[in-house]
């Protein structure tokens, strides 16, 4: 869900919902992987959405802080990745 969120005295415009904490995991999930040139890290769902757009490899699953399940996390590759 995204808006203005709040009352009169303190209104702040945001983003919350599981889908924007998956994506705060993954954005400081481990950053010692090797990812070449951007790391641009996903969960299982977003890659099923973007299959015929993007290549993409699986880096593996892992237990995100606050996850009942383990999530499944792929690198967008580019052209010139290995």
């Amino acid at each position: 869900m995204t808006g203005s969120l709040g009352s009169r005295q303190r209104l702040n415009y945001t983003t919350i919902g599981d889908t924007v904490n998956i994506a705060a995991r993954l954005e400081s999930y481990d950053k010692s992987l090797n990812a070449g040139i951007c790391r641009i890290l996903i969960a299982e769902e977003t890659d099923e959405n973007i299959q015929d757009k993007f290549p993409t490899q699986l880096i593996g699953t892992v237990q995100l802080k606050g996850r009942k399940q383990p999530v499944k996390i792929y690198q967008i590759r580019y052209n010139d990745s290995p």
